[in-house]
């Protein structure tokens, strides 16, 4: 589980102009600190922020110190999304209303993220290494992240529900670990930065009793090595 906390420093009118962005009369400028809970500074974060309204996003990088910045219409409240190893992950949410004059909003985000990730739409057919169609887009935003965080090195462990002989289960999930390991290299992964590790069925998260339970049980993580 990630632990984050989100400080609002400042809301303020001002007359200066950011070296890259501008606020103007209808957006806010918005810009960030993003730090580990110790406020160490965080780079490669990639930082969603979801209109409530319509559903628009607007992303945002942090440089190498940590910071960041973007512009917000005014008079929405967005939802902050942390965009990890696996699916998003809420972080807060922030109002930014609507006033006369430009506004720039600082906020500070600290956060510590998981080390496991479960890639929840990542599939594969029955007995099978072979990934489906569905998984591509949880495996292009893992992609997106580790290009974004190149010291970034991973482990990929594939798992299995208890169905069939257990030698074949180790075998499958390998197998499986390692077809995630070559779409990621496929897509300009460094192989030094990933290690594909099979489990089989000796790692349950869950009772391998009903069928959603053993839904549970297959599934492939990644998990942060450094």
């Amino acid at each position: 589980m990630s632990i984050f906390s989100i400080i609002i420093l400042s809301l303020s009118i001002f007359s200066t102009i950011s070296a890259q962005l501008q606020a103007t009369e209808s957006e806010a400028l918005v810009e960030l600190n993003i730090g580990n809970m110790e406020k160490k500074a965080r780079s490669g974060e990639i930082i969603h922020f979801v209109n409530q309204k319509n559903g628009k996003i607007y992303e945002t990088i942090s440089n190498a110190t940590g910071k960041a910045a973007l512009l917000l219409p005014e008079g929405f409240t967005y939802d902050i999304k942390i965009a990890g190893l696996g699916e998003e992950e809420e972080y807060s949410t922030i109002e930014i209303p609507s006033a006369a004059g430009k506004h720039k909003l600082s906020l500070e985000l600290n956060y510590e993220p998981a080390h496991v990730y479960t890639l929840e739409d990542v599939q594969f057919d029955v007995n099978s290494a072979i990934l489906r169609s569905s998984s591509f887009n949880s495996l292009d935003q893992l992609v997106k992240v580790l290009k974004n965080k190149p010291d970034l090195h991973i482990e990929i462990a594939g798992h299995t529900d208890d169905d069939g002989e257990e030698e074949a289960n180790l075998i499958l999930s390998q197998n499986r670990a390692e077809a995630v390991q070559s779409y990621l290299i496929q897509k300009g992964i460094d192989k030094k930065r990933l290690t594909a590790k099979g489990y089989g069925e000796t790692q349950p998260i869950a009772e391998n009793d009903l069928p959603e339970n053993k839904q549970k049980n297959r599934r492939t993580e990644v998990r942060i090595i450094d």
